[in-house]
């Protein structure tokens, strides 16, 4: 009987809110927490972040930001989606014996 080995990453993502008036934005959330596979397809929901602004009119306007590679945010609903396969692992060639 084999052993099953399940592996797993975790990787901690900054989601930053974008104002230029009075009052910043507030996450609804302090975090947001995902367990996605890493076989997830490029463009994959993994989910979306809300924020509020006490500002009024457009001065309550705002918008999400980050900076990673593997993910993007849409900076009006907050949507975050993946950019490219979550898979890095190194392919290893296995020499072939005759």
């Amino acid at each position: 009987m084999g052993i099953i080995s399940y592996q797993s990453s975790e990787v901690n993502v900054q989601v930053l809110l974008q104002d230029v008036n009075d009052n910043a934005p507030e996450f609804s959330q302090q975090r947001y927490r995902y367990t996605l596979p890493e076989s997830a397809p490029v463009g994959t929901t993994v989910l979306s972040v809300s924020a509020q602004d006490s500002d009024s009119g457009i001065n309550g306007q705002f918008r999400y930001y980050m900076e990673n590679s593997y993910f993007a945010v849409n900076p009006y609903t907050g949507e975050i989606t993946t950019t490219k396969p979550l898979i890095t692992r190194p392919r290893v060639r296995t020499p072939l014996l005759w």
